[in-house]
């Protein structure tokens, strides 16, 4: 297999963190994982990822701190033994809960694992192909998810920003998901009645899934992708774009 060079993906114990870890794999990048809380399904990522033929590095890491975070940056450039080509932060974590029962220790902890660390990684480890995962939630307004929604919005503009500061060494774009099927959407409010909405109203007629979300990322952080920059690609079957 061809060796394209190093990704780094953070929340890969995550559906989509792992589907883009594995689509990155099979392409032939190596890749370095990060996750947060579940040891178990990083670990067997890693392991299925060097059936592949690639190399793979793991680490565990809280977003919340500053030095966790710092630590992992350190890691990744070690791994990687300097810039690596592409980094996929799919990494987030937030509260859902109605604005109105919102506290400031939730808005920090929300913006800190998912805001800020697009900011932090994308200075520190100048990939050259960055891409942010965000979701429809931070332009549209879903049950319960105005903090992460919120968070989301803010990562999504600061990829416009750092795709000029960090130009031409760096391309940043953002991918605005569809609902996806996962542990962490299950816990938006309504979530059964909003599967069936989002599948009736998608021109698609069926959600979005890991999968299509990591072939946009390996597309992202292709050559192919040479003159996009700055944007946010919406995956999401057309779902957007009606009532």
């Amino acid at each position: 297999m061809d060796v394209k060079g190093t990704a780094i993906i953070t929340g890969a114990s995550s559906p989509i963190g792992g589907a883009i870890a594995l689509e990155l794999a099979r392409s032939g990048y190596s890749v370095v994982l990060h996750g947060f809380r579940n040891v178990e399904s990083l670990e067997t990522l890693k392991r299925e990822v060097e059936t592949l033929g690639v190399k793979a590095w793991s680490y565990l890491a809280n977003f919340a701190d500053e030095h966790q975070l710092h630590g992992f940056s350190d890691y990744a450039t070690e791994c990687c033994e300097g810039t690596p080509d592409s980094l996929i932060i799919a990494s987030s974590s937030g509260v859902m809960r109605p604005v109105g029962s919102v506290t400031r220790k939730h808005l920090d902890w929300t913006f800190s694992v998912t805001s800020f660390p697009v900011l932090e990684l994308s200075i520190r480890l100048r990939a050259s192909s960055i891409v942010i995962v965000s979701s429809l939630g931070a332009r549209m307004v879903v049950p319960s998810y105005s903090i992460l929604g919120a968070a989301k919005s803010a990562a999504e503009s600061m990829v416009r920003y750092l795709a000029v500061e960090l130009a031409p060494l760096c391309r940043v774009n953002a991918i605005s998901a569809g609902l996806v099927k996962t542990t962490s959407a299950e816990r938006i409010q309504g979530y059964e009645d909003l599967v069936e909405k989002k599948i009736a109203a998608s021109p698609a007629a069926r959600l979005v899934t890991p999968q299509d979300i990591a072939h946009v990322a390996k597309w992202l952080c292709s050559a192919d992708a040479c003159m996009v920059t700055g944007n946010t690609v919406y995956v999401d079957g057309g779902e957007r774009l009606l009532y």
